[in-house]
Formats: structure tokens, C-alpha cells, sequence
């Protein structure tokens, strides 16, 4: 088996793809190799997209801070 190229077709607003193009090109990329870096950057197990538990709990601790100050302000 050969591990050949095939086409894909991606649907976009015409405004998304002047965006996607423009930022293929500052990327000094085309856009099917900008769209394909960026898919591959994307990988959660080499890039994790999500927080940890720790900094989940690290980030709801300190919301709840801002509000309990927010309503010492305003109450």
C-alpha cells in the first residue's frame, strides 16, 4: 500500500478563508500545510490542551477569591 496524497475539502464562510490564507501565508505556509501543522500542534498527548486538576483547582480558588472580595465591595 502506498501512502499516497488525497484531497480533502474544507467549508468555510468566505471571511474564514481569507483568514485561514492570510495567516498561511505569514506563516510563509500553504494553506493545506498550515491547516495540517496546526492539526498536528493540536495533539493533546504532545501538547495538552486542558488544565491539570491542580491548576483546575488552582484557577476555581482563586475565581472564588475575586468573588468573595467582588461582594465585599458591592454588599
Amino acid at each position: 500500500m502506498t501512502d499516497r496524497a488525497r484531497q480533502r475539502s474544507l467549508y468555510c464562510r468566505a471571511g474564514d478563508r481569507a483568514l485561514i490564507r492570510g495567516r498561511a501565508e505569514a506563516a510563509g505556509k500553504t494553506v493545506s500545510g498550515y491547516l495540517l501543522d496546526l492539526a498536528a500542534s493540536d495533539d493533546p498527548d504532545r501538547h495538552p490542551v486542558a488544565l491539570t486538576p491542580g491548576e483546575q483547582a488552582e484557577l476555581r480558588d482563586g475565581v472564588r477569591e475575586l468573588l468573595v472580595r467582588a461582594r465585599g465591595r458591592t454588599g
